[in-house]
């Protein structure tokens, strides 16, 4: 069951009071009660001069929600108490705003004749409700409005500034959500902001909320802060997914709507399992430590080193700790611990001063494929073995940059530390191991190694 049609059934959304001008020219508008009576009894409920009664049937086209976060961490008073009032204009669940069209009539006076017509008009509503025991609660139409007081560029603007979202949970931004992290940490473990240490989530989500989460490991533990966080910023969101749910119907929402739940968790539960402000200064005091031995060959293995201590000191999953360097900025650490076709990839950087994230030198199998057949001067290279694909990526084959070794061939340590001398870089590729998002995969030739462009001549689309 859609929102719609839970609203037109359930919320009894047909008076809307204060549109006693329909804004005609040159005539005056008004409903009077003996002509819905006469001419619409079947279809309209009883009313008075000066109130829009909405049909049982309206047309609802569109709804837009602002849930309210069922848990605000409160903001931090000037003098750093901690102590303040949560940010809420109002004490409802849920905000919308409802785009619908209605049939009505009205009479036109002249001097000469009385006319009574019926005419469609679009119309929004602000609504509120709660949502509780698995019904909207205590709904309420705050205000109604005709379509031509608010075009569709107010609604993307409402939008854009996070009022009103075209699902029931928003797409936060990335600064929002860390913010939100911040200030459950400074109202509940502010310690963690300025030393590293494994957050007590468990004990926190217990004391303060009374949830009993379990937790068996790094791994669990980082699932369990991200349903914890759901189930904090999203319950109203949840119970109304719930509420429209049907067993034998269609998801009231899109999937899109439950990807932007997952990744609000996930940023969230990273934020608060992995502090921002106490993690950033730590990596750069390593990364300037060992500037040097970071552009050597070894520098696969120090910086597999630097995550897996991050991981423990913040008692977090060594995949984790590794996402949230790359969504912190380190795209240095994106070459690390790398998961493709069923197996971990050696550990590969650059030797660019700003490179870029150094997952798009890999790609699947699958993938390889695909672009292979769309590419045939590509797949000329390869059957010439010109380029050969170790370790997850298309190298040149030279012999400073491929090796064999127990009849494998793999990456000499030269190759690994300078993956953009040696190696196709690809862009367009969904994921590692998916497929590619469209039929053409670009391919960008970095252009530090001379024999590279030329084998690569015919090849690609040099990017450089």
């Amino acid at each position: 069951m859609t929102f719609e049609k839970y609203l037109t059934d359930n919320c009894g959304l047909r008076i809307l009071e204060g549109l006693t001008n329909l804004g005609m020219e040159t005539t005056e508008c008004t409903f009077p009660g003996r002509l819905w009576d006469e001419q619409y009894p079947e279809r309209m409920d009883e009313h008075q001069i000066g109130t829009f009664c909405m049909p049982v049937d309206a047309d609802v086209e569109r709804v837009y929600y602002r849930v309210k976060d069922t848990v605000r961490p409160w903001a931090v008073t000037s003098d750093g108490s901690g102590e303040g009032e949560e940010s809420s204009k109002d004490s409802r669940d849920l905000d919308f705003l409802i785009l619908f069209t209605v049939e009505f009539a009205v009479i036109e006076n002249r001097e000469d004749r009385c006319d009574v017509g019926g005419k469609f008009r679009k119309y929004y509503a602000q609504c509120q409700a709660d949502i509780e025991d698995g019904a909207l609660r205590n709904f309420q139409m705050t205000g109604a409005f005709d379509k031509t007081m608010m075009t569709e560029l107010d609604i993307e603007m409402r939008c854009r500034e996070e009022e009103f979202s075209n699902f029931p949970v928003k797409a936060l931004k990335k600064e929002k959500l860390e913010e939100r992290a911040d200030a459950f940490l400074e109202r509940y473990y502010p310690e963690a902001k300025t030393e590293p240490m494994a957050v007590p989530v468990r004990r926190i989500f217990k004391k303060e909320f009374g949830m009993h989460l379990s937790c068996d490991g790094d791994k669990n533990r980082f699932a369990m802060t991200c349903e914890a966080c759901r189930q904090l910023w999203d319950a109203a969101a949840c119970r109304l997914m719930e509420l429209l749910d049907e067993k034998d119907g269609d998801p009231p929402f899109p999937e899109e709507c439950y990807r932007i739940m997952d990744r609000n968790a996930k940023r969230t539960a990273a934020g608060i399992l992995i502090p921002a402000a106490s993690l950033t200064p730590m990596v750069w005091g390593w990364l300037g430590a060992y500037a040097e031995e970071i552009k050597g060959a070894e520098a696969g293995s120090l910086l597999s080193h630097i995550v897996y201590s991050l991981a423990e000191e913040y008692g977090v999953s060594v995949q984790a700790m590794k996402i949230r360097l790359e969504d912190l900025g380190f795209s240095i650490f994106s070459g690390v611990l790398n998961h493709l076709d069923g197996i971990y990839i050696p550990s590969f950087t650059t030797a660019e001063d700003n490179p870029a994230k150094c997952d798009r030198y890999l790609i699947g199998m699958s993938q390889l494929k695909e672009l292979l057949q769309d590419q045939p001067e590509l797949l000329d290279l390869c059957e010439k073995e010109k380029l050969v694909y170790v370790e997850g990526k298309l190298v040149l084959n030279q012999c400073e940059y491929v090796q064999v070794e127990a009849g494998e061939r793999t990456l000499t340590p030269y190759a690994r530390s300078h993956v953009d001398e040696c190696c196709l870089r690809f862009r367009g590729i969904r994921g590692r191991g998916g497929k590619p998002s469209s039929s053409k995969v670009a391919i960008y030739e970095l252009g530090s190694n001379r024999r590279f462009r030329g084998c690569m001549r015919r090849g690609g689309t040099a990017g450089e």
